[in-house]
């Protein structure tokens, strides 16, 4: 059990047995409970305790460290760390929407549901908890960019048609993050953060680069003249992977390093470590050329494939 879940539990078993307290044994509840033949009679018993039970929360925190308690209980629980990610990112809102703002974010692809977000989660900044899950023109805004956990975090179910503000902000800048990263998202004006679309070679630039570039990663032999295209590329690669898993086949059993059980292979015992030949030095070069376990990263199983 974590520091956390220590201190979280006892803090809500005793606050909400205050809670039941308050609106049992001769509380409002049991008043309402003894006038049960007259609806309208509990239902003013009932509003009378309300003050009692809004007091009793107030001296917990209030209702927002209640629901922050009880969420950092259901995280630790189930690796639900998206519920948590707010409380860090809390101190820095005002600086990530002021970065927003004065940098101009463009998208690298037709997709702009990440940019679309940030949009609405600006419009909304000053809203306190709950926004809605439309956008300026009526239409659900669309978050597929975001994993199950995180739509599950940003919405509440008792609250059907809005997002919950802080977790929807943390989802947003969390995507974004990722998309300038792997440069889907770019900044205008910046070199680290540039727009991989505008480094792209021009087409009569690569086309005559492309036969030296061929022979320096091996897929064509000096001096030979042939087209070279993507169908080309596929069935090269497509030969070299056929010829791999034929020469990893015709070296069973006897291959020590490779144990198959079921439908599935996994490398057991010691395998010699890779020959520096089969270093990978283009992407072009990771299929058919050395097969890598997942379990043992840095150990060759097959040698590099002839070229």
């Amino acid at each position: 059990m974590t520091s956390i879940e220590r201190t979280a539990y006892p803090a809500l078993i005793v606050n909400h047995r205050t809670l039941l307290q308050h609106v049992d044994a001769d509380g409002p509840a049991q008043q309402a409970k003894a006038k049960a033949g007259q609806l309208a009679a509990a239902v003013t018993t009932q509003a009378g305790g309300l003050p009692a039970v809004l007091r009793a929360v107030d001296g917990f925190g209030g209702f927002d460290g209640q629901y922050e308690q009880i969420e950092k209980v259901s995280a630790h629980h189930g690796d639900y760390w998206e519920v948590l990610l707010y409380g860090h990112l809390r101190k820095d809102r005002a600086v990530m929407y002021d970065f927003t703002k004065l940098v101009e974010l463009v998208s690298t692809t037709d997709d702009t549901k990440v940019l679309d977000a940030l949009e609405h989660a600006r419009r909304h900044k000053l809203t306190r908890d709950f926004i809605p899950d439309t956008n300026a023109e009526g239409k659900e805004l669309d978050v597929s960019f975001a994993t199950k956990d995180w739509q599950k975090a940003s919405r509440d179910k008792n609250r059907p048609g809005r997002f919950v503000r802080r977790h929807f902000e943390a989802m947003v800048f969390h995507a974004l993050a990722e998309a300038l990263r792997t440069g889907d998202v770019a900044v205008a004006g910046s070199e680290e953060h540039a727009d991989w679309n505008d480094q792209l070679l021009p087409m009569n630039v690569v086309e005559a680069k492309l036969p030296a570039y061929l022979v320096e990663v091996g897929l064509v032999e000096p001096g030979e003249e042939m087209s070279y295209d993507a169908a080309s590329f596929l069935r090269q690669l497509q030969d070299r992977l056929t010829a791999a898993a034929a020469a990893a086949d015709a070296g069973y059993p006897d291959n020590e390093g490779l144990i198959i059980v079921s439908d599935r292979g996994f490398l057991a015992g010691r395998v010699s470590p890779c020959p520096e030949s089969a270093a990978v030095r283009s992407p072009l070069h990771l299929v058919g050329v050395a097969f890598t376990s997942p379990w043992a990263p840095d150990r060759c199983v097959l040698a590099p494939a002839p070229r």
